[in-house]
């Protein structure tokens, strides 16, 4: 068997001079790549329990984030109400000084 990196060599070299790999060296590429699988499958299965932890640490952080937006919503809400309130107040005290200052 070759190296991975020898058959990516020459599934390369072969391309550029559109040269077919034979069936020898299809064979050995596909061992190969089959062979990278099988690693990929067992590091992934190996490490199912830190994506579930991680996935956790994700919903949570989202969930905490959906929260405090929307207690901002809420505050950004009631300060415009409160805004809207001082300038009622404020027309108010100007035309209560206004009537004052006129008598």
């Amino acid at each position: 068997m070759i190296s991975d990196e020898s058959a990516k060599e020459l599934q390369h070299d072969k391309s550029i001079r559109e040269e077919s790999l034979s069936s020898e060296e299809q064979g050995l590429l596909e061992q190969g790549n089959a062979s990278q699988d099988e690693a990929e499958t067992q590091t992934k299965s190996s490490d199912d329990p830190k994506p579930t932890i991680l996935e956790n640490q994700v919903n949570s952080a989202l969930l905490q984030l959906m929260f405090v937006t929307k207690q901002r919503e809420a505050m950004m809400a009631t300060d415009e109400a409160l805004k809207k309130e001082l300038i009622q107040l404020h027309e108010q005290l100007v035309q209560q000084t206004t009537l004052s200052v006129e008598k």
